[in-house]
């Protein structure tokens, strides 16, 4: 065969261009490793990262918002929004990071449109060290996240320190919720130790102490006795118009007591305990 001028060999140079041709080709198919001239494609947008923060200074950092206004929900004519209001006793050092971690799963749901999610917390002082480290009490609008290691929900109040163990406390809290959400069902959660017949929700630094005459507080300490929870319920029903709970639950141990859903029943539809005591996480 004739060669080119300079002695190369046609086929030599065909072969150095076909072979990487032919190896380059399957892979701007499969990876669109092409430019294309349609400029409404979309392509990922290269943003700046910012210095990540050492996680000793993640531990010191609050991850919540500060307070701000909220819009209010639309209350609809059908039936269907609905309230959840989770009230999380974490004032406690066995609790704290479980039920904290409760709140987080919370996150992963997040509100809608037709379900809005609020949440009242009470940190203890010297127990998880996560997520800023906060003991105080705070209220949350919760919205979809899905890390479990910090809150990224909108704090709507700092409260300072509060008594969880107290039913002027939840009183506060439910009324408020209903009061700033409206829905037209209503769900109530409440997180903590539990004990049975008695009650439960201790605090073990409340900003306020138990000053009734209940003999069972000299030897348990302050709790939300059950018949304290009877009347709280009872004064939330009074003040909001309330006529029933959809749904009582109790995040606590050893709740599901004949005398607990008979204290319920006049305030819930249903409600939702445990026979045993729970795994830490609920």
């Amino acid at each position: 065969m004739d060669q080119f001028p300079g002695g190369c060999n046609p086929l030599l140079i065909i072969g150095l261009v076909i072979i990487p041709a032919v190896c380059v080709l399957p892979l701007i198919l499969i990876f669109g490793l092409g430019v294309s001239n349609d400029t409404t494609a979309d392509f990922p947008t290269m943003v700046p990262l910012l210095d990540a923060p050492a996680e000793s200074e993640l531990n010191q950092q609050s991850s919540t918002k500060a307070p701000e206004p909220m819009m209010l929900p639309p209350a609809s004519s059908d039936g269907q929004t609905w309230l959840v209001m989770l009230y999380q006793d974490a004032d406690d050092k066995t609790l704290e990071q479980d039920i904290y971690y409760d709140l987080n799963e919370a996150e992963r749901v997040g509100s809608s449109d037709r379900v809005h999610i609020v949440a009242q917390v009470d940190r203890f002082s010297a127990g998880y060290q996560g997520d800023g480290n906060w003991s105080d009490t705070k209220r949350f609008y919760i919205t979809q996240d899905g890390d479990l290691q910090r809150v990224s929900s909108q704090q709507v109040e700092s409260l300072g320190e509060s008594n969880m163990s107290s039913g002027e406390t939840l009183v506060d809290f439910v009324t408020w919720a209903v009061d700033n959400f409206p829905a037209d069902r209503h769900v109530l959660i409440m997180a903590d130790h539990g004990m049975g017949w008695p009650g439960g929700g201790s605090d073990p630094n409340p900003g306020g102490r138990d000053d009734s005459n209940i003999p069972m507080a000299k030897a348990l300490g302050d709790q939300l006795f059950l018949m304290e929870l009877d009347e709280a319920l009872e004064e939330i029903r009074a003040q909001t118009g309330l006529e029933q709970f959809e749904l009582v639950g109790m995040d606590t141990c050893l709740m599901g007591h004949i005398e607990v859903f008979s204290a319920l029943a006049p305030h819930a539809r249903y409600a939702v305990a445990s026979q045993e005591t729970e795994l830490a996480m609920g």
